[in-house]
């Protein structure tokens, strides 16, 4: 199933996760993936393999506008809005070479993966995702792991200002205790 958001297409309720192990383990389990039916993909950069990821979604020749994906960046450690902004677009950077090295040249949504430890860091985060999205070929913004006051910065941050997060991913793992 998918939830309609009100300015873009609608997002997947269920997605295949990409795990952490190496780039052979993700482009074999993700062109398995696919071969069962999944058209809804989320990459992070924390597992270390979205070369590999990129690699079984070209290889699986499934036309591009039916998969839906996701990907996020690890730019939480940052203290304060420039060196988070900083952080932020290097990260995107980053991402994304190994993303097109794998033949993947656009994300459906670009999150971030965990908020930054202040309100200011957030911010420049924040904004640093809105100036990158253009280059990720991202139609929607995201982030993942927020508490609310946390989302209440990057709403107050985007206010009039460009695009407002369309959704807080939250881990859910069947069969996996998480400690979140």
């Amino acid at each position: 199933g998918t939830v309609p958001v009100a300015w873009t297409s609608p997002v997947p309720q269920a997605t295949f996760g990409v795990q952490i192990y190496d780039d052979v383990t993700a482009q074999r389990l993700t062109l398995q993936a696919i071969e069962a039916g999944f058209r809804s993909f989320f990459t992070s950069p924390e597992a270390g393999n979205q070369l590999g990821f990129a690699r079984a979604i070209r290889e699986s020749g499934v036309p591009r506008d039916q998969l839906f994906l996701a990907g996020s960046l690890l730019c939480d450690d940052a203290d304060g809005f420039r060196s988070a902004r900083r952080k932020t677009a290097a990260a995107l950077e980053a991402s994304m070479a190994d993303l097109n090295q794998g033949g993947v040249c656009s994300l459906d949504l670009l999150m971030l993966e965990r908020p930054a430890r202040s309100a200011s860091a957030i911010r420049g985060q924040w904004l640093a995702l809105q100036e990158g999205q253009q280059a990720a070929g991202a139609t929607l913004l995201g982030v993942a792991n927020f508490d609310l006051s946390e989302v209440d910065v990057v709403c107050s941050a985007s206010a009039g200002k460009g695009a407002s997060p369309c959704v807080n991913q939250l881990p859910l793992s069947l069969g996996v205790r998480m400690d979140h």
